[in-house]
């Protein structure tokens, strides 16, 4: 079973059902959509069932791994419209690495240790020929299976930032993360102020202490 999770934000909500309608477009469907209205509700249209959480307030980007599939899950963050051959693409991905986590958005680590300046994107707009092995991901657009992972289980510290909390989870746990292979714009970034007035990453420099102590556990692990 394939379930897709998305986690919406109210300054967001003129995004979701253009996301609900490409992932109904997709040239291999998933079964099931988990929408999480976090403080905001509206009613959307789908042709693949679309199971609801409301949430009266945000309760962060840990809100996804809450409400998992026993099986294949993907994690589409609300400011991207995955293209029509994403899933197709993602479950290859899954299929040549299947007990890893997987993303379209990959981070290589640079020879500094400081956060902000230790890591170079492998964006999903480019091209990547072949997987490639990393040790943090995108989890806003990521893959796997969670009868292999269990990820359900990991214990946040944090609200947000799961980026940082998935890598050092599956550091500790030997679990490998690839940055799929894909052709570029695998799916569409909604850059736009509106979409990204209120991003979790605008408040990254608010939390620079907390970010700079799961990089350094992070970093530790590899080099330990």
């Amino acid at each position: 079973m394939i379930q897709v999770n998305i986690a919406t934000q109210n300054h967001r909500g003129h995004n979701i059902q253009k996301i609900i309608d490409a992932l109904n477009e997709q040239s291999l469907k998933p079964d099931k959509i988990v929408v999480i209205f976090q403080g905001y509700r509206l009613p959307l249209q789908s042709d693949i069932e679309v199971a609801y959480v409301n949430n009266y307030q945000n309760k962060g980007a840990i809100e996804r791994f809450s409400y998992l599939g026993k099986e294949i899950n993907l994690i589409i963050d609300d400011d991207f419209i995955p293209s029509k051959e994403y899933i197709k693409t993602a479950i290859e991905g899954l299929k040549r690495n299947p007990d890893s986590f997987c993303s379209f958005w990959g981070f290589k680590t640079l020879p500094t240790k400081n956060y902000f300046s230790g890591w170079k994107n492998i964006e999903s707009w480019f091209d990547l020929e072949k997987d490639e092995r990393c040790i943090r991901l995108g989890c806003g657009l990521s893959i796997w299976d969670e009868s292999k992972l269990n990820l359900g289980y990991v214990n946040f510290e944090h609200e947000n930032f799961n980026d940082m909390q998935i890598a050092i989870y599956c550091a500790k746990n030997r679990i490998k993360m690839f940055c799929i292979a894909h052709k570029g714009e695998i799916a569409l970034h909604l850059a736009d102020e509106r979409t990204q007035s209120k991003a979790i990453w605008k408040d990254e420099i608010d939390n620079a202490k907390i970010l700079q102590e799961f990089n350094t556990t992070l970093l530790t692990i590899f080099e330990s």
